[in-house]
């Protein structure tokens, strides 16, 4: 998951409101 998408994962883990862009 991180290796695949590490900028989704921080942002989806930084702001779980928003969605996972």
């Amino acid at each position: 998951r991180e290796s695949s998408r590490p900028l989704k994962d921080q942002t989806a883990a930084s702001k779980p409101r928003n969605p996972p862009f």
